[in-house]
């Protein structure tokens, strides 16, 4: 019992380490091995029935954080796709987050030799108010990829 009750605490410590931290895939993990844990322990009253809660939760909570990530992706890159100031509102409807981007300028990277967007994005995340303007350039497939 004490082994359980001290591995269903690093769980804790564990997710409230990574919530928020990485991708909505991540956090979904994180959330979803401490609820499987909880949930496996309850069930199981042992140690294997906490593991199994644990991975089966992290992988459920993995896929759909996932799915979060490539909507607002998929928004995104439409939204970096429109005419230079045609702006582009979404709302997630999973997580309640909201977004807005604008694309400023664009123009061609010398140094990449790649055609490029810069887009101001306003987005309102865990009820967080950003704005940031990130430049993205296609690359050889056609696809955005964000520049550091």
């Amino acid at each position: 019992m004490k082994k359980t009750s001290l591995l269903v605490v690093m769980l804790l410590i564990l997710s409230l380490a990574t919530y928020g931290c990485g991708s909505k895939g991540q956090t979904g993990a994180a959330a979803g091995a401490l609820g499987g844990a909880l949930l496996g322990q309850a069930i199981g009253h042992n140690t294997a029935g906490t593991l199994i809660g644990a991975a089966v939760g992290a992988g459920a909570g993995y896929l759909i954080g996932n799915e979060m990530d490539k909507s607002d992706a998929a928004e995104m890159e439409q939204a970096y796709r429109n005419r230079v100031g045609e702006t582009t509102n979404w709302r997630n409807s999973n997580t309640g987050d909201e977004y807005s981007v604008t694309p400023k300028r664009r123009y061609h990277d010398r140094r990449s030799n790649r055609e490029c967007v810069d887009a101001e994005i306003l987005a309102t995340v865990n009820g967080r108010p950003k704005r940031v303007i990130q430049p993205a350039c296609y690359d050889e497939r056609g696809n955005l990829v964000a520049v550091q």
